[in-house]
């Protein structure tokens, strides 16, 4: 399986944890393309939309380009989309973590076949697990 479509009950659960905590970032690999979703919490669950969570998911270093074929699957109802990209050769993600502060600062960028081709900065405040 390369994306969570087999396992959604267990994401929901993973989710749930990162909701509570205030927020967070998952980063996966092996879906043979890149992308960056956010999964908000639910309307109705008591978590405010600051504890989004963000997946940044690309593919294995050595990877060959497959126009016929797309691993990331959107599930409407939960997650929402922020930017996909399916061509190259070679794609990687260069990641720079800042938790010194009240608010947590996350920098992706996305590298294609030795070409930055995306950044994305994500901040959130992150709450105290009980």
């Amino acid at each position: 399986m390369h994306s969570w479509a087999g396992y959604l009950d267990e994401r929901e659960e993973i989710l749930a944890l990162l909701w509570q905590a205030g927020g967070g970032i998952i980063a996966s690999g092996d879906r043979n393309e890149h992308a960056t979703v956010k999964f908000p919490p639910p309307p109705g669950s008591g978590y405010p939309m600051e504890h989004t969570v963000i997946e940044f998911s690309t593919s294995p270093l050595s990877f060959f380009y497959q126009p016929f074929v797309r691993e990331y699957v959107e599930h409407a109802e939960t997650d929402v989309t922020i930017y996909q990209h399916p061509k190259g050769s070679s794609k990687f993600g260069v990641f720079d973590f800042d938790s010194t502060g009240t608010v947590w600062t996350v920098q992706f960028a996305l590298l294609v076949d030795g070409v930055k081709r995306w950044e994305y900065v994500h901040k959130w405040r992150p709450s105290t697990v009980q």
